[in-house]
């Protein structure tokens, strides 16, 4: 706990923007050229170390507030590509001019909505996680022509048409936390249809061209093979929400297959 305590200070210490807004650099020491805020991924984790620390000292209570009403800078009403409304990747108007919209980030303020309701009781933020989840599932990807069909897209942006482990896994694990809390029918679908796309096709076997691995994340391109470099952070994410639907994690789901299907 101490050491929490301690990292926590040093963030706000040298990372803090402390111009009102509540946001925090991406690095200290600062380099010329810097954005003058993170990108939503390092705000998350913040967010959810006060998160973490508010759980076990309500004193952090406060901090938690102030953080939850930064992140809603990144907050893009209008929608992305698929017209629901999520998290851009970078401060939109008057802090920044936001960003590509990321489904796994997303999927991360989800998780971190979850546990705010859970450790407040605040239904908006239940209803956050939730429409955070209608966004996820509009990311599934439903051109069977790809190589490994189905899963959701990493991010909305045109420059990539990744699908992987980080932006399926977090979002079987965000249906799951939504079903113990709402007991709604889609999730249980929905959690599966992700943990079987992702047993389907992300591995490391060779023989198969359009199974692909790079660095953290396996990425699927047609036709393109990388070299394994399988991590921990990959292994961890497809075993979590697995160990919650057991055996059934890697059955395929028994109505449309790998095929979307509305809430």
């Amino acid at each position: 706990m101490s050491r929490g305590i301690a990292a926590y200070a040093a963030l706000e210490r040298h990372l803090a923007s402390k111009d009102g807004s509540g946001l925090v650099r991406e690095r200290y020491p600062a380099a010329s050229g810097d954005n003058a805020y993170s990108y939503e991924w390092p705000y998350a984790q913040v967010h959810i170390a006060a998160l973490d620390l508010a759980a076990v000292d309500a004193r952090y209570a406060a901090e938690v507030a102030e953080r939850a009403k930064a992140r809603e800078h990144y907050w893009n009403a209008g929608g992305g590509a698929t017209e629901l409304p999520g998290y851009d990747s970078y401060p939109r108007v008057p802090y920044g001019s936001g960003g590509d919209m990321f489904y796994d980030e997303n999927e991360w303020v989800g998780l971190a909505k979850v546990q705010l309701h859970l450790q407040t009781g605040n239904s908006a933020t239940l209803a956050r996680a939730e429409g955070i989840f209608d966004l996820v599932s509009s990311g599934w990807d439903t051109d069977s022509t790809h190589a490994a069909p189905g899963g959701v897209f990493w991010t909305q942006a045109n420059w990539s048409q990744d699908r992987n482990t980080v932006s399926n896994m977090p979002g079987a694990q965000l249906a799951l936390r939504l079903l113990q809390i709402t007991g709604e029918d889609c999730y249980p679908h929905w959690a599966r249809r992700l943990c079987y796309w992702t047993d389907t096709y992300p591995t490391t076997g060779k023989d198969k061209g359009s199974r692909t691995v790079q660095h953290v994340w396996i990425n699927h391109l047609a036709g393109v093979s990388h070299a394994d470099a399988r991590s921990g952070c990959q292994v961890r994410q497809r075993a979590g929400p697995g160990r919650r639907l057991g055996a059934k994690a890697v059955s395929a789901p028994s109505t449309t297959g790998l095929t979307p299907a509305p809430r």
